[in-house]
């Protein structure tokens, strides 16, 4: 055993009731509206810049919100889930009303393995590949945010695909966010980077990715 998952429920300021997954002792994600758009937008955002994603990964699951919501895509034909903890994968399904019941879907593959390694093993490649959020303050997830893992990410993508990368901008140095920032545009030769609140959503890819103007 290496996880403690916890779901709990607390109202915020407002009444709304906001439902919590806790790994560890740290809160990683919530239904709160600002936690929903970026957990969401990890996926939406870079089947947005592809546009014929059909083969997709997500590296952790968390909540189930970001991979799930690669699945807005019909043309999505397979999706895969690596998690390293079998304890998150059962706490998922307490958000399936706002995951889309991903891990219930045909097209879905869950792995239960450590995504590092996965994603650094396997000979597949996906269209698109993204992570869930996950603080690279937690112990063991700094690993997810090293130039060996970026690397590895784009060897995995096929051509034309694209990446997406969670970056935290709070409990970070400013030296630690420019890093993973320098970092991510070393291994990518075309990036982007789009604020959301006090996150943002690192994109990556070999190809020149589409404007605004184009989408």
């Amino acid at each position: 055993a290496h996880t403690s998952v916890r779901v709990s429920e607390g109202y915020a300021d407002d009444g709304t009731l906001i439902r919590s997954i806790w790994v560890n002792g740290k809160p990683e994600a919530s239904t709160a509206p600002v936690d929903l758009r970026l957990q969401w937008l990890l996926g939406h955002i870079p089947l947005m810049l592809h546009g014929e994603v059909r083969t997709a990964a997500c590296v952790g699951l968390g909540t189930g919100m970001t991979a799930g919501s690669l699945l807005d895509a019909p043309g999505v034909e397979t999706l895969t889930i690596f998690e390293i903890s079998p304890a998150v994968a059962r706490a998922a399904r307490h958000f399936d009303a706002w995951n889309g019941a991903v891990l219930t879907q045909p097209r879905t593959r869950l792995v239960i393995a450590d995504g590092r390694h996965a994603l650094g093993s396997t000979t597949q490649q996906f269209d698109l590949i993204t992570a869930d959020p996950v603080h690279p303050w937690t112990r063991g997830s700094s690993d997810l945010y090293t130039l060996e893992h970026f690397q590895h990410v784009r060897q995995r993508l096929a051509p034309g695909g694209v990446a997406s990368q969670w970056l935290p901008l709070y409990e970070l140095s400013f030296e630690d966010v420019r890093t993973v920032c320098a970092t991510w545009c070393a291994v990518f030769p075309h990036v982007s980077a789009w604020l959301m609140a006090y996150d943002l959503v690192l994109i990556g890819s070999e190809q020149p990715l589409r404007s605004l103007e184009e989408l």
